[in-house]
């Protein structure tokens, strides 16, 4: 399936008129959660407010100081793309590995994302400048796409394509959840019987031990509307491709929008 074959199905293009009349809805998007963090409730009105309340502890990198809001990030992301974006440019796969190294640190996510660029370090431009190329074809059907169990997509190599592609969004755990959530407050405005297939943006649980004691809910289904669960590789590459290609749709129809 093409991305324009995508956004033309009814159910996908009902979605995105109503996300971008709603875009800037306030008690429609009213939320509140527990930071277990700072040990605190945040709550917001609107996205516009949560964009404000963002906060995402980073380290700094590449000469960014380190932060804990929204600008904090982006500054670190734009650095982090500039510097991945040149050494692939140039062929350096140490130049590579650093950065991306630097995005699983960013993200949280090291672990063995890590360890799997450092076995990959001979042949890293290859990998991420084929399925750079492959998301970026805004086609399905791409045959890389359609083997990417034999590479790598997951949590942690979606926040590194985020850098590669021009409109391609992170989807891990915390971005499904919150897609699937705003999916269900369309299915119960339109009053629909079950969330649409072509919306049925799949969850991933959190990372945290089996005996949390206020354990996370990453599952933003509720008894009547359901969503898949997340499988890395091609499933989650075609996902974080359908979800791109929405929010880059909405933004359109929105041209005065924040956002």
């Amino acid at each position: 399936m093409h991305r324009t074959e995508y956004l033309a199905t009814a159910s996908v293009n009902d979605f995105i008129d109503w996300l971008a009349n709603n875009l800037h809805h306030r008690s429609l998007f009213a939320h509140s959660y527990l930071d277990r963090s700072r040990k605190e409730t945040v709550a917001f009105v609107g996205l516009e407010d949560a964009c404000g309340k963002c906060y995402w502890k980073n380290r700094g990198t590449f000469g960014v100081p380190a932060g804990v809001d929204l600008d904090s990030s982006h500054a670190a992301l734009s650095a982090l793309r500039d510097a991945l974006r040149r050494a692939i440019h140039s062929a350096d796969d140490g130049a590579i590995l650093e950065a991306s190294t630097e995005v699983m640190a960013w993200g949280g996510v090291r672990a063995g994302n890590v360890r799997w660029l450092t076995a990959q370090s001979t042949r890293l431009a290859q990998i991420l400048t084929s399925t750079t190329a492959a998301l970026a074809s805004d086609n399905l059907a791409h045959p890389l796409l359609n083997t990417l169990e034999q590479l790598r997509f997951n949590a942690g190599m979606t926040k590194v394509y985020s850098l590669l592609v021009d409109d391609f969004i992170i989807y891990d755990s915390r971005v499904a959840a919150a897609l699937g959530w705003i999916v269900v407050k369309y299915c119960q405005d339109r009053k629909l019987q079950q969330v649409p297939a072509e919306l049925a943006f799949p969850w991933a649980p959190s990372k945290e031990a089996a005996n949390a004691a206020a354990p996370k809910n990453r599952n933003p289904g509720t008894t009547q509307y359901h969503f898949p669960r997340l499988i890395a590789g091609r499933h989650h590459a075609a996902w974080n491709l359908k979800a791109s290609w929405i929010l880059a749709q909405v933004l359109t129809r929105v041209p005065a929008s924040t956002f």
